[in-house]
Order: C-alpha cells, then structure tokens, then sequence
C-alpha cells in the first residue's frame, strides 16, 4: 500500500502538472507522448487529432503567422461540411448493412451519435453545399445555423433570398441559430432597408445636407421630425440654409410645372384657333 505522503505527493505533482496544461498545453502533450510513461491513445481518431494539432504547433514555433491561423481556424469551422456529406453517402448507398441492419444503429454504435444529430449534420452539410453552389461566400459556420435554413431548401429561389436576407441584416459575428431563427421567422426586424428617390430630388436633398454639413440621412430625420415632432437638432444659421434650400426646391418645382403647362398651352391654341 502506498503511503500517505506519497499519496499526497503524487496527488500534488497531478495537480501541478493540470496547472502546467492550462499554462501550456503543447508543452503538455510533448511531456505526455515523449516520456514513454503515459498509456498512448489507442482510437485513431485521437491520435491523428494530435498529430494535427503538433504539425500545427510546429508550424507556429517562432513568429506566428496570424494568418495562417484565421485560416485554419476558419477551415475547422467548416469542418461538419465533410462529416454530414460522408453521412449521407453511407446512408445513401446503405453501407452500413455491412455490419448493421439499419441506418440508426450504426450510427450509434461505430459513429457514437445519436439519430437525430446525424440526420442535422446531413441537412447542414446539404444546405452549405448549396449556399456555395449558388455562388454565396459568406456562409454558416455551425451545424446549427444551417439547419435553420434547411425548411427553405425545398423552393430554391425563397432559399436564396433568405440567406441573402440573413447578410444583410446580420453580421457575420452575429450567426448563430437564435439570431437567424428569430430573423427569418420576423422576431428580428430589419434596421436598414432602400429607397428610392427621383435623381433631381437626391441631387438637392444631397446639396441641402452638404451646405448643412450633415448626412442626407441626417437631413431626412431633421425633417421628419421637423414636420412631425417639432424636435429641431441644427443650429439656426443651418436650419435658415435648410429652408432656404427647400423654398428652391418647391420654387424650381412650381417653375417647371408652370413651364410644362405653357407648352401644352402652345401646342392645343393652334388647333383651336
């Protein structure tokens, strides 16, 4: 039997060495897989996991190139892409009787995943694979996100246009199952959207907020809450400019329309006469 204070010896050099993992955990794995004194994984899956990760690590010894690691970090977000697609080819060509009588257990019991995360590492993978076919660049980044779209994929063109919407109204960092869910289902509303003015009215809208020295969407909210809500934010020497600015535009309006009205004038006295 092991003594007491070897048992706290030991049990002290366990936590040290936990510690000395969070402070460096590649120098960790060296210890661990080195000193020929740690049982060595025996599933494949682990081990070529950490023979990536040491590749990596001696990639970056030395300067670190931060773009290299964005890149690969961004490759591991894609990662399910290649999972859900293998899933669906062994399930689409039955491979698996192989050994299973069904699709589910063999999932459960060579994959170690349950049915119901299998059939949405599918679906995610069938609804990326889709986004880039349709020449989209900015795509989901987790299993989750994309199975939020896959209610769409079966009318192509509402598909496109909500993951469309999905960019235009989320930023990237913004993804996540909640955020699109809660957008696409109208619990997000949009806080930007397009209007579209008469090139004449822009023009003179955009000289207004120039001489005023604010934003043409400055201009319109001023505006609004000119007429509407009496909330003036300019100053006065601005906001004489700006009626001044606006008294042009309905004079040059009034202008053309008395022009337009003399021409038609013109052309129907001869016909009368």
């Amino acid at each position: 039997m092991k003594s007491k204070t070897s048992a706290t010896s030991e049990s002290t050099n366990a936590s040290s060495a936990h510690w000395f993992c969070w402070q460096n955990p590649f120098t960790s794995l060296y210890t661990h897989f080195n000193s020929g004194d740690y049982p060595q994984p025996k599933d494949t899956a682990i081990l070529e996991t950490l023979e990536e990760v040491m590749d990596v690590e001696a990639t970056l010894s030395g300067d670190m190139d931060l773009g290299y690691i964005a890149h690969r970090i961004r490759m591991n977000d894609y990662s399910f892409v290649g999972s859900g697609l293998w899933l669906w080819q062994v399930r689409l060509y039955k491979s698996y009787l192989d050994t299973h009588d069904n699709f589910k257990d063999w999932c459960k019991d060579v994959v170690r995943k349950d049915y119901t995360t299998v059939l949405a590492m599918i679906k995610a993978a069938l609804v990326w694979v889709q986004l880039v076919t349709m020449g989209f660049e900015i795509l989901p980044t987790s299993i989750a996100q994309c199975v939020v779209m896959y209610k769409y994929i079966g009318d192509l063109d509402e598909f496109s246009k909500n993951w469309q919407y999905v960019i235009d109204n989320l930023e990237v960092h913004e993804f996540s199952k909640k955020n699109i869910k809660a957008l696409l289902e109208g619990e997000i509303k949009k806080t930007n959207t397009t209007l579209t003015f008469p090139l004449k009215l822009f023009q003179n809208l955009e000289r207004t907020a120039l001489n005023c020295g604010i934003s043409i969407i400055q201009l319109v909210e001023q505006m609004y809450d000119q007429i509407f809500t009496k909330v003036v934010r300019t100053q006065p020497e601005q906001m004489s400019r700006w009626y001044e600015d606006l008294a042009l535009i309905v004079k040059e309006k009034d202008t053309k329309e008395a022009a337009e009205t003399a021409q038609q004038a013109n052309r129907v006295s001869p016909a009368t006469s």
